[in-house]
């Protein structure tokens, strides 16, 4: 398994089950962790996104975790979880 970048829009739209980082980058630190997004592949806001930033998908959480906390940063200061597909029963 890896961690890969999206690139076309039907690749996109075909996503198997897994999780999506929505990665506007910036550099304004107090945007940061609320505009970089790990959603889950079946989240109602992943069907609303494009590519018009980068997408990146992993069919595995850890590895996932573990390449946005080494490439991207801290979770919750650099990136964080969407609160809509990782509340506390979904």
């Amino acid at each position: 398994m890896s961690v890969t970048r999206i690139t076309t829009d039907a690749e996109f739209r075909s996503l198997p089950e897994g999780f999506v980082f929505n990665w506007f980058g910036g550099k304004d630190p107090i945007r940061l962790a609320a505009d970089n997004k790990l959603h889950k592949s079946s989240c109602g806001w992943v069907k609303k996104m494009n590519l018009s930033v980068t997408k990146l998908y992993s069919a595995d959480l850890k590895e996932m975790v573990d390449y946005l906390t080494e490439k991207v940063g801290e979770e919750n200061k650099k990136w964080s979880r969407c609160r809509f597909c990782f509340r506390k029963g979904n």
